[in-house]
């Protein structure tokens, strides 16, 4: 892909690139999207559930409000 390109994946999709050869590093953003719909695994140990609810780290990106 070239520099500054986009590409959406499935969860569960198995994907990499080539080795980094250019000396600088990588940089990736993440996105989560959930709806009201879903429910979070209650066992789950995550960085994210732990703080789903608060705002400055998962925050609310579409809504009525």
């Amino acid at each position: 892909m070239p520099s500054g390109a986009v590409s959406f994946h499935h969860k569960n999709t198995f994907h990499g690139s080539l080795a980094n050869h250019s000396g600088v590093p990588r940089l990736s953003i993440l996105t989560f999207l959930r709806t009201e719909r879903s429910q979070p695994l209650a066992d789950s140990d995550s960085y994210w559930l732990q703080n789903i609810d608060d705002p400055e780290i998962c925050p609310v990106i579409y809504g009525d409000e």
